[in-house]
């Protein structure tokens, strides 16, 4: 009977710690390169370019929030706030300073 239970809490705990695993995984699922281009755009507050699920959104990093996982960007003509989930983002380039011009006036 203690084998059969032993084993059985040695399975539970294989269970659990693949399941913790995972969550770790996702948490951690964020490239580094998108969180590198998101701090130096919000430092240099120059614009970017998201492409993010079926969509794309052009404008400037007003807030990032690593503890939730989320960018607050606004557009060029400061009428549309976007909250993104960071694990939705597929790719993020920082704008030349010469289309930032173009696409503010």
């Amino acid at each position: 009977m203690k084998k059969i239970f032993s084993k059985f809490f040695l399975m539970l705990n294989h269970y659990i710690n693949a399941i913790e695993h995972q969550i770790k995984g996702q948490e951690q699922g964020i490239n580094p390169d998108i969180l590198k281009t998101i701090r130096q755009a919000l430092e240099a507050k120059m614009a970017v370019h998201v492409i993010y699920g079926n969509q794309h959104f052009t404008g400037t990093v007003i807030r990032f929030d690593q503890t939730k996982s989320q960018v607050v960007l606004e557009n060029f003509k400061k009428s549309i706030t976007l909250i993104i989930d960071l694990h939705e983002i597929k790719k993020i380039a920082v704008l030349p300073p010469r289309l930032q011009k173009i696409a503010e006036s």
